[in-house]
């Protein structure tokens, strides 16, 4: 089977991958890599370098005109990722999609040749997830580059950071110093480039967790500033908002106890090698389990997680936005005239609960 690994004098690309309209990750790859097929591209680089960053089950888009077509997955090697390929803010992106498709919902592929059976592949070197929280050691700039060569590890220049825009820029700092981190400490310079780049885009994905829980957290407080008025019609507003929240707070912590886990047994294995000794079976099978099912199913839920939290703070964020437009169109004289605070309640049907709620308004501390 031919090898699509990308070495040190080849010219290196990008293509950024994309899942829901959410950047999930980057993979470095020759040129040669866009005229090879879905399918090779599927095992050969994306399950080489971020195999821990992808849902545990995904199949590519392909955008024709304003269409999405999703390709089946026993139609991957009818197809180049040229062929899948969209530009975006400036960089090649492909589209995933984890979705489960159905008979009736999926969109089918026509194709012009016999189908034959798919060869089966095996991933090597599956990408390890350590946690690294710890501060940077005292190791020289020269180590870490010299530490990210060897493994084909990017290491982004502040020339390419600063030529990109939004949400691609703010992810290349995060890689360049979450790579500086990894490089500086010696116990991980075994780690290969797969599992350098897993523990990135790991780390990344927990990042967008925290920032979208600080969000949540902030419309929370907004929420009991706002006048009770606005919300009278929006039954359960804060309460499916801290449902949402913890949620993803659940899903987060379920992805550092599996990362954990994985960074215990992935040491325990390397240091059983070093003794030049056998790896038990069931060490290698909790190995497999960790890396090929339970984090990628917790990665999933996260991803799931973040998507209900942002359709909550969106509706929250509508609901105070129409209200705030509304409200400044009247005069103090005209709320006065027009609006009796005792008819902010009236939307309440039950007379005791509105009768409770207006009482907590007007005489909260």
């Amino acid at each position: 089977m031919a090898s699509y690994t990308v070495t040190a004098e080849d010219n290196c690309n990008e293509i950024a991958v994309y899942n829901k309209g959410e950047l999930l990750c980057l993979v470095v790859h020759s040129e040669e890599c866009k005229n090879i097929c879905l399918s090779d591209f599927r095992s050969n680089v994306l399950l080489q370098q971020v195999p821990d960053n992808l849902p545990a089950a995904f199949l590519f888009v392909r955008h024709v005109g304003e269409k999405e077509i999703t390709i089946n997955k026993k139609q991957e090697h009818l197809f180049k990722v040229r062929q899948c390929l969209k530009l975006k803010d400036g960089l090649p992106t492909l589209y995933i999609s984890d979705e489960i498709l159905t008979l009736s919902s999926q969109q089918s592929v026509s194709t012009h040749s016999s189908q034959s059976s798919e060869r089966k592949r095996k991933s090597q070197g599956r990408a390890t997830l350590p946690s690294f929280g710890f501060k940077i050691p005292s190791k020289s700039c020269e180590h870490r580059l010299s530490f990210a060569k060897a493994r084909n590890v990017k290491l982004y220049s502040d020339t390419e950071i600063q030529n990109s825009t939004g949400k691609m820029k703010e992810y290349r700092e995060f890689w360049k110093k979450k790579a500086e981190e990894i490089c500086s400490e010696a116990e991980f310079e075994k780690f290969s480039k797969a599992a350098v780049h897993g523990v990135i885009n790991t780390a990344w994905t927990l990042k967008k967790a925290d920032d979208m829980l600080s969000e949540a957290k902030d419309m929370a407080t907004t929420l009991k500033n706002v006048p009770i008025s606005w919300l009278s019609g929006s039954a359960g507003c804060e309460g499916t908002l801290y449902k949402n929240i913890q949620r993803l707070e659940r899903a987060r912590e379920d992805i550092k106890v599996a990362e954990r886990s994985l960074t215990k047994t992935r040491l325990e294995i390397i240091d059983i090698r070093k003794r030049m000794q056998a790896v038990p079976a069931d060490v290698k099978e909790k190995i497999k389990e960790l890396e090929g099912k339970i984090l990628p199913s917790r990665l999933t839920e996260v991803r799931a997680s973040e998507e209900s939290l942002r359709k909550t703070i969106d509706r929250r964020k509508e609901i105070i936005s129409k209200n705030s437009s509304l409200s400044s169109e009247l005069t103090t004289a005209e709320l006065h005239e027009q609006e009796n605070p005792e008819d902010l309640f009236s939307a309440f049907e039950d007379e005791e609960l509105a009768e409770e709620v207006k009482h907590d308004h007007f005489f909260a501390d």
